[in-house]
């Protein structure tokens, strides 16, 4: 007598196509949760990377008495203020190769934007979040990129001459209620340059012109921001304080703490204008831009 198959059981259509859509909705619902890992993540690196920032320059005005100028803006080559605390980044070699660069004497002179040297990724200077893979900037020069900017609150050029040379003691209105350091989306907003600037010093600092993540209202001219992403570029995007972290913007203090600041922070509402005044006065945001400006607020 011949013997039937054994009968094989086996997923019916219909079966086949709920298992595919449980597993499209389980797809669903895992992706934003490992996003949202992901992005915590590069927060804390970028938080750490201002820590570092904050620490350096801290050790700097341990050995000098006071803080780095943000760039020197007399001659043809800016050094700026993220060149002079190489030594305190665990960059000693770069900062030896470059020539052991005076960021208030402008010597040695600087170097040509096509030496690779200026062109080096400093992994302290960038901030995960930013989607930008680009290694250098191209409105500068192509200078190697930074996503760290200073406050010209608290450390200005050197022409500044009350300021030039700013001690912790001059930041009377509290370490702890003062930006030292801040984020500069290279999407958003112009990224800034870790070698400086051999024309201009706006790329190593910012204007505390309004909250972070905010465009500035009206036109300055097209020159201002050619390249800029999103195109076209808001013309008066400038200057400010950006990032990819959603809500907001991480700002090292002048006390060497690291906060995350909300775009929902208040400030002046005409201070974003560009007809309007540049700084506002006795607004959070402002106020903690300014050192001394006799205003100060507290976080906590």
């Amino acid at each position: 007598m011949q013997c039937s198959a054994p009968h094989r059981p086996a997923f019916t259509l219909i079966e086949l196509l709920v298992v595919i859509a449980i597993i499209a909705i389980l797809i669903a619902l895992l992706v934003p949760a490992v996003q949202k890992v992901r992005e915590a993540a590069a927060r804390i690196q970028c938080q750490n990377n201002l820590k570092q920032i904050g620490l350096a320059l801290h050790s700097y005005h341990d050995a000098n008495k006071h803080f780095p100028a943000l760039a020197d803006v007399n001659g043809t080559g800016n050094w700026g203020w993220a060149v002079a605390i190489l030594p305190y980044l665990e960059q000693s070699g770069l900062y030896e190769q470059l020539g052991r660069p005076d960021v208030y004497t402008n010597k040695p002179a600087f170097l040509p934007a096509t030496n690779p040297l200026m062109q080096a990724v400093i992994p302290n200077y960038r901030c995960p979040s930013d989607p930008n893979s680009s290694s250098t900037n191209p409105n500068f020069k192509n200078y190697g990129l930074s996503n760290y900017v200073a406050s010209q609150g608290v450390i200005s050029f050197t022409t500044d001459t009350a300021r030039c040379k700013t001690r912790i003691t001059d930041i009377t209105d509290g370490t702890s209620n003062t930006f030292l350091v801040a984020e500069r989306d290279s999407l958003i907003s112009i990224a800034a340059v870790w070698p400086g600037d051999e024309n201009s010093g706006g790329s190593i600092g910012f204007v505390a012109r309004e909250r972070p993540n905010v465009p500035y209202l009206g036109n300055r001219g097209a020159q201002c921001c050619g390249g800029e992403q999103p195109s076209p570029p808001d013309p008066c995007r400038r200057g400010g304080c950006s990032s990819q972290h959603p809500g907001g913007v991480n700002f090292a203090f002048c006390d060497g703490t690291v906060r995350f600041i909300l775009d929902t922070i208040e400030t002046d509402p005409a201070a974003g204008n560009c007809s309007g005044p540049a700084f506002g006065t006795n607004f959070t945001f402002q106020n903690l831009f300014w050192m001394n400006d006799g205003n100060p607020v507290n976080l906590n």
